[in-house]
């Protein structure tokens, strides 16, 4: 879950089933549609700052970024938890 500490009602929460891949990668503001919380079609993003960033791949076709420290440890951590495809060895 990701929630805001100014506006605890905005706030997202995706299901692991829901996810189908989790990247990482450097990511400027104007990549999102600037600063704070942006929905565009397609994208959704709460962008604090230019940086490291987590990027969700979600099942409906969309994704979800994030701007947090250390993305690549957090996408290794859930794409750790996602189910794997069926025919992956």
């Amino acid at each position: 879950m990701v929630a805001s500490a100014l506006l605890p009602v905005l706030r997202r929460q995706f299901p692991l089933h829901r996810i189908k891949q989790a990247t990482a990668r450097w990511t400027r503001a104007t990549e999102v549609g600037g600063w704070g919380y942006r929905w565009n079609p397609g994208l959704s993003a709460i962008s604090l700052r230019g940086g490291d960033a987590l990027w969700l791949s979600l099942a409906n076709g969309t994704q979800f970024v994030i701007t947090i420290d250390d993305a690549e440890s957090a996408a290794a951590l859930l794409n750790s938890y996602l189910p794997r495809k069926s025919g992956s060895q």
